[in-house]
């Protein structure tokens, strides 16, 4: 039950500003939490596919060296994968252009992440009783 007393009881129609404050201020909080963990979902997206392009580059080096028939004898123990020594007599690893694997069509580089102009380290690695192949991407050949 309403008591007039006056005009001070009208009914009044619409927001204060301090209601209109207070929730611009909850969406902005809310937008900007949301906000953060869109940008970090694309960046560890983009994250995934700069190692998947890696990975399929590496690969496809593998794939390439294999098909062009290049025998490489194992590695020495102390064969530093990020530092060969290209004096050695016997080689135990082929350095193969990523521009040679794209031309020959063994590789897409999608999205261009890949230099063209970078070589990939081919080698034979000891593992074991088995030596199998493996490629060594150096950091930066692949980003976005």
């Amino acid at each position: 039950m309403y008591t007039l007393i006056g005009d001070s009881m009208k009914k009044k129609n619409g927001f204060t500003l301090v209601e209109i404050l207070a929730v611009i201020v909850i969406l902005s909080i809310l937008m900007s939490v949301a906000g953060v963990s869109v940008f970090q979902v694309l960046e560890d997206q983009k994250q995934k596919l700069l190692e998947d392009q890696i990975k399929s580059l590496a690969d496809t080096a593998i794939t390439y060296v294999e098909s062009k028939n290049w025998y490489l004898k194992t590695c020495p123990n102390n064969f530093q994968v990020n530092n060969p020594d290209h004096s050695l007599l016997n080689k135990c690893y082929r350095e193969v252009s990523v521009r040679d694997i794209v031309n020959a069509n063994f590789f897409e580089n999608k999205n261009d992440l890949c230099n063209l102009d970078d070589t990939i380290l081919v080698y034979k690695k000891n593992e074991g009783n088995f030596a199998n192949l493996t490629a060594y991407v150096k950091d930066g050949t692949c980003s976005y």
